[in-house]
């Protein structure tokens, strides 16, 4: 891990945890009486220390009409983009997080077809990275068809002795984070082309710690243990034809149903030719639905 020294000048230190690399990093010198902490080796990856996040999670939910996230988070794996049809926001979360210092930073990056969704946004959100009591902010987001990333990180002393934060002694912290927050919405738009593509937050979307000022050692932040759930989403025709009245209902499923295996056109959500379980599915997942006539 490193020698460490420390040495009491009339400076203080403000470091911040960075997303990408998991290290600290010395920024500014402001006040005094504090302490300087000298750290010599310290080659640590983001997956050098083990943390105790056995099942921790990052999701998406669907916000609601008026864009906000209920919490606690209902979990969505796909959805249905009605063709060239209004744009859709994800709500993204770190979710049942026990590491014991407390969530630093995290990059919210995600990648899918440019081809069939449009990512109208992507929004940070630093309320829960900034429960620990250090003070959160967000590097500029970066998009191009395909891929989109942002990274947050906090700023401030490391955690001494106890974890969570400046202010925190061995009994706890005056600001206690919770185990479930939002790092992120991201909107996107169905395009006018049908198919499938997957919002996949798993090919760059992860969590990093504080780290700990043990009163001896500086403790580097690492990266916590979490799976991550992606999101299929499907862009298809509104399964809106019995009758047509602007809205997805029982009928509408019924009739794709008995025309499973034709080649129906109107059941044919999917467009590929033949009715199959997708096109059940598709209209499954519409249900209720507006569809604009």
């Amino acid at each position: 891990m490193g020698s460490v020294r420390r040495a009491e000048r009339r400076v203080q230190e403000v470091w911040t945890v960075n997303a990408v690399t998991g290290g600290f990093r010395r920024i500014a010198r402001i006040g005094f009486f504090a302490l300087v902490i000298a750290v010599a080796g310290l080659v640590l990856a983001l997956d050098g220390r083990p943390a105790s996040a056995s099942h921790t999670k990052i999701i998406s939910s669907l916000a609601a009409s008026d864009g906000s996230c209920a919490s606690p988070p209902s979990m969505v794996t796909s959805f249905v983009g009605m063709q060239s049809q209004a744009p859709v926001t994800f709500c993204v979360w770190g979710k049942d997080v026990d590491d014991p210092e407390g969530v630093g930073a995290f990059e919210l990056g995600f990648t899918y077809d440019s081809t069939l969704v449009t990512v109208q946004s992507v929004q940070p959100q630093t309320v829960w990275l900034g429960s620990t009591g250090r003070v959160p902010g967000c590097s500029g987001v970066i998009t191009y068809p395909g891929f989109a990333t942002v990274g947050c990180s906090t700023f401030g002393m490391p955690p001494f002795l106890s974890p969570f934060g400046v202010g925190c002694t061995k009994t706890g912290c005056p600001q206690p984070p919770v185990t479930t927050g939002l790092i992120g919405k991201v909107t996107v738009q169905p395009g006018s082309v049908p198919g499938l593509t997957t919002l996949d937050f798993a090919s760059g979307s992860f969590l990093v710690d504080t780290g700990r000022d043990t009163g001896s050692t500086l403790i580097n932040p690492a990266r916590i243990p979490n799976s991550v759930t992606s999101v299929y989403f499907r862009v298809a025709r509104c399964a809106d034809f019995s009758p047509v009245d602007g809205r997805v209902r029982g009928p509408d499923i019924s009739y794709v149903v008995n025309r499973f295996g034709s080649n129906d056109a109107l059941a044919d959500l999917d467009e590929n030719g033949t009715i199959r379980g997708p096109d059940i599915t598709i209209a499954v997942l519409e249900y209720g639905r507006d569809c604009p006539t």
